[in-house]
């Protein structure tokens, strides 16, 4: 299923050329990205997945990165991950 991202539109009017998405799967809302320009340049984009994921998975579920495109690709990975398991087993 693709994931989309939408701007928060949580910046005042100042700040409107902030890079800052919710991420939507099937047009919920499962997490966050966004560019933090007073980070060092390694770890510029923060995401995090905002669901509830069960910490006994695992399943990492924030971090930082240096392109959107790698705050992607790493939200891709973990999201994989917490698709793959059974909707019951989240709970435990």
């Amino acid at each position: 299923m693709p994931l989309i991202l939408r701007p928060t539109g949580l910046s005042s009017p100042v700040h409107k050329d902030r890079f800052d998405y919710t991420v939507f799967e099937d047009g919920h809302p499962i997490g966050r990205m966004y560019e933090d320009r007073h980070a060092p340049p390694e770890l510029r984009w923060f995401w995090s997945i905002t669901v509830y994921v069960d910490p006994k998975l695992g399943i990492r579920t924030d971090g930082r990165t240096t392109t959107l495109d790698h705050a992607k690709e790493q939200f891709r990975r973990s999201w994989d991950r917490v698709r793959a398991i059974p909707p019951d087993d989240h709970a435990q």
